[in-house]
């Protein structure tokens, strides 16, 4: 199955505007949950929680997969899934007013923070050990940041194929999948910056 990137704006910055929301969205892109899943692993309420997922339905990031009634019949869950793989395109981005946009990088940064540190605790960061992690100071241009950042838009494209690829191949063999994260940044520093 393919998976389709979907480009949004407003919408996308309201969804990502709560740093509960981008998390549980995160989890949800890694397969189907329930509230109370998502609840345990942020360590938060599951009616918390599950107004942020009704907000996420609202707005077309997530569906309902399935609801079972639970304990004898008297509470339904919901199993919800990502509806998309969902990222700013330039466009997108630019729709957004300044506020939008630092309210969206926050929320992203502090979900990065979050999963760095859960995978440092749980001691996976390094499992296995041959995991990708670089800095790289760089000194460009107008054109050169240009050049940057399209070169990791591509990548994320190209990242998505992969999955979807992977996807196949592991449905086709049966072999089981596992999840990772792969963050990716670019900012200007501010040491050159003049005083």
């Amino acid at each position: 199955m393919t998976t389709t990137a979907t480009l949004m704006s407003q919408v996308l910055a309201t969804a990502m505007s709560h740093p509960l929301r981008v998390n549980a969205f995160s989890i949800l892109l890694e397969g189907p949950a329930t509230a109370k899943h998502i609840a345990g692993r942020l360590d938060e309420t599951a009616g918390n929680v599950s107004y942020h997922l009704k907000v996420l339905e609202k707005l077309g990031c997530i569906e309902t997969v399935s609801v079972d009634q639970v304990h004898g019949g008297r509470v339904v869950e919901r199993t919800y899934k990502a509806s998309d793989r969902a990222y700013f395109d330039a466009d997108a981005w630019e729709k957004l007013d300044p506020e939008g946009k630092q309210k969206v990088s926050i929320s992203l940064m502090r979900v990065i923070a979050e999963d760095v540190h859960r995978a440092l605790e749980k001691g996976t960061f390094f499992e296995p050990d041959d995991n990708h992690i670089s800095r790289s100071p760089l000194s460009v241009d107008d054109q050169g940041w240009n050049e940057v950042r399209d070169y990791l838009d591509d990548m994320l494209f190209g990242l998505f194929e992969m999955q979807d690829r992977i996807e196949e191949r592991c449905n086709e063999s049966g072999t089981k999948m596992f999840p990772i994260k792969v963050e990716i940044l670019q900012f200007s520093s501010p040491d050159h910056q003049t005083k």
